[in-house]
């Protein structure tokens, strides 16, 4: 039996929209785990340590940070001025839809 025409451009498209839906739910759930929810909340705490990641961007500075409610987080740092222990500093916290929350110290505000 010969298939049409018809057969196979119904098959072909049938194909398209599956393969059309599969990278647009894709996208949409990287999308989720990168978008954050606007509730950012600023965060005092004190520098435990600190120290640099090699990853395929670069060099990147994380600490361990004692927040003021006793919790410890790792923070990326996105100051230029290298961390110390002891160091107060301010966190910034962004929730995300999916996923922990993003971290990043912002500011040192003193030297203990």
């Amino acid at each position: 039996m010969q298939t049409s025409a018809n057969d196979s451009f119904e098959r072909m498209s049938i194909c398209s929209v599956l393969w059309i839906n599969f990278v647009i739910a894709a996208a949409g759930l990287f999308m989720a785990t990168r978008v954050h929810l606007v509730d950012i909340q600023e965060l005092t705490g004190v520098v435990k340590s600190s120290g640099i990641s090699k990853t395929s961007f670069g060099n990147r500075e994380f600490a361990s940070v004692r927040l003021q409610n006793g919790k410890i987080v790792l923070a990326q740092v996105t100051s230029r001025n290298a961390l110390q222990s002891g160091d107060a500093v301010t966190v910034i916290e962004q929730q995300r839809f999916t996923g922990p929350a993003n971290l990043k110290v912002v500011s040192r505000q003193s030297a203990r």
